[in-house]
């Protein structure tokens, strides 16, 4: 059994988690970097906090009205990414995690904010608790994890792909670019607005200082360094920053251990921790393959296959004869030809 410190760890990872996913989305797979994307949790959190804890709406009733603005705010965030692009987009989404912080937080804040916030409760089924709130989150992470997954096994997973790599050529085949882009932009703010919802209520207050613009740069660095390309990525890079924030006290130390191992990552693995993983899967099965005389070449792209092949006993005992020959007498059989009018 966790304790509740646990737990309240737990849950945290489970919500970078979620703001990790729509990095991915955005940025590993659309190819638009945003240094804003914890300004989206903050506003969800803001007016999520606000429709429960003073309006007095349920949070199921809440939920999808507050993933719906975060959509929308998204898409009007990303109308510059249809002009702008790499650097001069990043800019643009951390001015705005910028105002964010500076405007809405400020006297707004005060007056629109709540000071209180409860969490929810699902039938007889209540989220006060550490652990059970810890499980909500993490149903969350797997549901939004699988549709994550759903999404880039299909075709407009594979889109957003193809536009990153070679947007003319899809526009080629009339596929709207800017419709795609956007599209991406919106799953990106619902995904982020959710992790603000899961946030608010977790913490049982909104306090400003919770939110402040660098956090977004903090959420792009745990992508990074999880792998921003894959859902595993997303998944491991909150682990990584949740453990590091509770294992290492001291803040320089924890700079050193997110940026230092971000540096490392892109010298030595580009594809970051998922990648490092992947790398790992591969290697044990390439031993599998080879002391078991596997045929699977797609484990030995590099070339290695063929040495395997050389090293290793056929996998099936060549036959001495070939053909007809090779067919013992008995299992052989005459049949007539049409042809000759005689036997095959």
């Amino acid at each position: 059994a966790s304790s509740d410190a646990q737990a309240n760890l737990g849950s945290v990872i489970f919500i970078r988690a979620l703001v990790a996913l729509s990095l991915v989305v955005l940025t590993g797979w659309a190819g638009q970097v945003s240094l804003g994307q914890f300004a989206f949790v903050a506003v969800a959190a803001l007016v999520g906090g606000h429709l429960t804890a003073v309006t007095g709406v349920s949070f199921w009733l809440a939920l999808p009205l507050v993933t719906a603005l975060g959509a929308g705010l998204a898409v009007v965030v990303g109308l510059p990414a249809l002009r702008v692009r790499g650097a001069y987009l990043a800019v643009t989404s951390f001015l705005f995690a910028v105002a964010v912080q500076s405007v809405v937080f400020s006297g707004f804040f005060k007056r629109f904010g709540p000071e209180r916030v409860y969490r929810p409760q699902f039938l007889f089924v209540s989220f006060a608790s550490e652990r059970n709130y810890y499980f909500l989150c993490l149903a969350f992470v797997v549901a939004a994890a699988w549709m994550v997954s759903r999404l880039r096994a299909s075709r407009p997973g594979r889109v957003l792909i193809a536009l990153r790599e070679n947007e003319p050529g899809v526009q080629s085949f009339g596929i709207p670019a800017a419709r795609t882009r956007l599209s991406a932009f919106a799953l990106s703010g619902a995904l982020a607005s959710v992790a603000g919802m899961l946030f608010v209520h977790h913490q049982r207050a909104l306090d400003q200082t919770s939110f402040p613009a660098t956090a977004s740069i903090e959420m792009f660095v745990m992508a990074m360094i999880g792998g921003i390309s894959s859902v595993p990525g997303a998944l491991l890079g909150a682990a990584y920053l949740g453990i590091a924030n509770l294992v290492i006290p001291n803040a320089l130390l924890r700079n050193v251990a997110t940026s230092g191992g971000l540096l490392a990552l892109l010298v030595f693995a580009p594809g970051g921790l998922a990648g490092i993983a992947a790398s790992v899967r591969d290697s044990g099965l390439r031993i599998v393959a080879t002391r078991r005389g596997i045929a699977a070449p797609s484990l030995f792209a590099d070339g290695d296959y063929e040495a395997m092949v050389a090293r290793r006993a056929p996998l099936v005992d060549p036959l001495p004869y070939r053909g007809l020959e090779a067919i013992p007498p008995e299992r052989r059989y005459t049949r007539a030809s049409v042809f000759h009018g005689g036997a095959a």
